[in-house]
């Protein structure tokens, strides 16, 4: 399931618009949004699918995802997608941190 679940940044968008902002979107929406062609969000929308991680509901002609509530690792699954986006975004202040720390060794 890992590997199913991390493989594509494609994917990755959809976990965070689906389980980070609590989103749902159609297909043209999504590809529109993410500025990515119609057929590769298909194809991600469907694995997602199969996982059962999100489901689609059909509106007039057509079909609107959402994250599935009801799976059973759907809050552990939010809660892990926040904390590595939390992670991610801290991630450079570190990095700048220890740069100016080695500056400031080198000149003193």
């Amino acid at each position: 399931m890992y590997a199913e679940l991390f493989t594509s940044t494609i994917r990755s968008k959809l976990l965070e618009k689906f389980f980070i902002l609590n989103e749902a979107g159609s297909l043209r929406s999504l590809s529109s949004e993410f500025n990515i062609s119609s057929n590769a969000i298909r194809l991600e929308l469907k694995k997602l699918e199969k996982l059962d991680l999100i489901i689609s509901i059909q509106e007039k002609n057509k079909k609107i995802y959402i994250a599935n509530e009801k799976h059973p690792l759907h809050y552990d699954l939010s809660y892990f997608l926040r904390k590595c986006q939390s992670i991610s975004k801290n991630k450079p202040i570190i990095i700048k941190r220890k740069i100016r720390k080695s500056k400031e060794i080198k000149h003193t």
